[in-house]
């Protein structure tokens, strides 16, 4: 038995559905049978547009175009076809859907847009949507505007950013984030955790994410260097309390592209005693453990030492040695680290181990080799380990 004969011995004996009939369709004949039954095909419709199942769509699209209209349903009023055709189908099916949706208004016209950006990103649909339904608007809804602008800067689209630009969108717009906890500096020493907001600008959202091509688009179209994150608390009132520049956030997401592009454009990181020091120093071993060569050179440039030692009282060679980054380890050695400078064991914090001996444990022999290219001694050698565990750091104790 086929499911609509299913279904309709059902319903002949009092069973209630929550949804329609065709909501249990997935086969081409029983739907075609609903069809010449005059049922409803909004449902059969979202489905086939939500399971890929082209041989129905196209059929639907086929009455649709005989018809004039979708068959008891008016997708310009409720564009909802459409939306979900843009989040996963060809373009060909969008471009069909938009001939019988017609003129939708700016606010869905800027939903599917949306749509688009965030889970569709194929530049192809998103100028579709453009040209069909931006084209010959001037004077956009400015909250609208300023949303998918921030929207573009956050997953990289110039096209639309340019877009939005051209029609009077303020490259400097602020959007505030949506409440959530964050680590923040305490003034008596330690973090403490609080509900805050950031209010960013789409520069500091492209930096974030990384997406130097972005960044630099707006610089060209005017974005402000000086623009600063800032960082509102809810625990006790709605002060700034702390700020953040475009080349810190850039800096703390480990984007070397980023980074290299802002300086370009003037902007510094100035390393001083103190927070920014600290800074640079955690950033400095993060890269070496997530293996950012680029960013490792890039905080080396701006005077972090290699020699620097964590809690732990690895230097960030031995995180890179540990960690069988072969590019690192080479960065760190050409910005001046000391192929000798051992750290503790691992498990046995008493025993140091000099690089060398760290890589022969792992067995690395390209890293063996690097540090036998910069000096490091074999620890064979008499005093080879004693010079690279000496008391003149006992942190590493």
């Amino acid at each position: 038995m086929g499911n609509v004969q299913l279904v309709d011995m059902l319903l002949e004996h009092g069973a209630r559905f929550s949804l329609s009939p065709t909501d249990y369709v997935f086969d081409y004949d029983d739907l075609m049978e609903l069809i010449l039954h005059g049922r409803n095909c909004k449902d059969a419709l979202l489905n086939s547009i939500h399971f890929n199942q082209s041989r129905i769509l196209t059929t639907l699209l086929s009455i649709a175009k005989i018809n004039g209209h979708m068959p008891e349903f008016d997708v310009t009023t409720a564009p909802i076809p459409l939306a979900v055709a843009i989040s996963k189908s060809p373009i060909s099916t969008i471009e069909d859907l938009m001939v019988f949706a017609g003129d939708i208004d700016l606010e869905k016209s800027f939903t599917l847009l949306q749509i688009s950006m965030e889970w569709r990103r194929d530049p192809a649909i998103i100028n579709l949507i453009l040209s069909k339904y931006f084209k010959y608007y001037n004077d956009l809804p400015m909250e609208a505007s300023r949303s998918a602008l921030f929207q573009a800067a956050a997953y990289s689209y110039p096209d639309v950013l340019l877009f939005l630009l051209k029609r009077g969108v303020d490259v400097n717009s602020t959007l505030q984030s949506p409440m959530y906890f964050t680590a923040l500096p305490d003034y008596g020493g330690g973090i403490r955790y609080v509900a805050c907001q950031a209010l960013d600008t789409p520069l500091i959202v492209a930096a974030d994410k990384g997406h130097a091509e972005m960044v630099e688009v707006l610089l060209e179209r005017g974005a402000s260097l000086s623009a600063r994150r800032k960082w509102r608390t809810k625990d006790h009132s709605d002060r700034v309390e702390v700020e953040d520049s475009v080349m810190d956030i850039s800096l703390d997401g480990l984007h070397a592209d980023v980074v290299r592009v802002l300086h370009w454009w003037g902007a510094r990181w100035e390393v001083e005693e103190g927070n920014q020091k600290e800074r640079g120093e955690r950033l400095l071993i993060s890269a070496c453990r997530e293996n950012n060569a680029d960013m490792v050179e890039i905080l080396l440039e701006y005077g972090i030492s290699p020699e620097i030692r964590g809690e732990d009282g690895k230097t960030p060679l031995l995180w890179a040695v540990s960690m069988r980054h072969t590019n690192v380890v080479r960065s760190l050695l050409k910005g001046g680290a000391n192929p000798e400078s051992a750290g503790p064991h691992y498990y046995d914090t008493k025993r140091c181990m000099t690089p060398l001996l760290w890589a022969a444990h792992y067995g690395d022999s390209e890293v063996v080799d690097v540090l036998l290219e910069f000096g490091a001694k074999d620890s064979r050698q008499e005093g080879a380990s004693e010079e690279g565990c000496s008391e003149e750091n006992p942190s590493q104790f």
